[in-house]
């Protein structure tokens, strides 16, 4: 007679502490830039208000650049993620937050995958290097903007 055991382990680096169980896409909420990859390809921090909220049923995201307001639409199976031709506004940007929306609007049109890592939305390229990471958050700043 043989006896058939599960064994359930923890994927290394993910959690569900910030409610959302790892590897389970966030129905919806808001995302706020925290990490993002520059230029130079070295992911570095943000202070800007940039971030979005998913809007799963419509597969919509609404959201900030830093600079001017954005939308879009997303197609996610699994793990895999694209997102589509974001519009946004036009307002002239220069500095530190035209660096930003500059960086964050490149790396939304090449991102292929997402993952929660300890509570935050990590999107990566194809083979799985971090673009953004983005912390959930209850507030949306860029709606007031």
């Amino acid at each position: 007679m043989f006896t058939l055991a599960l064994l359930c382990l923890p994927v290394v680096g993910e959690s569900a502490s910030s409610g959302t169980p790892p590897g389970k896409w966030p129905e919806s909420g808001n995302w706020r830039l925290h990490q993002v990859t520059g230029q130079g390809g070295v992911l570095r921090d943000v202070a800007d208000r940039a971030g979005f909220s998913l809007l799963a049923k419509e597969r919509r995201v609404v959201g900030h650049t830093g600079c001017n307001a954005m939308s879009g639409s997303y197609e996610r199976q699994g793990h895999a993620i694209r997102f589509g031709r974001m519009a946004a506004t036009r307002m002239f940007c220069m500095g530190p937050p035209g660096d930003v929306e500059a960086d964050f609007m490149r790396v939304l049109d090449v991102v292929r995958r997402w993952k929660i890592v300890d509570g935050e939305l990590h999107l990566t390229d194809a083979r799985g290097r971090v673009l953004a990471r983005l912390q959930s958050v209850s507030s949306v700043p860029w709606a007031n903007h």
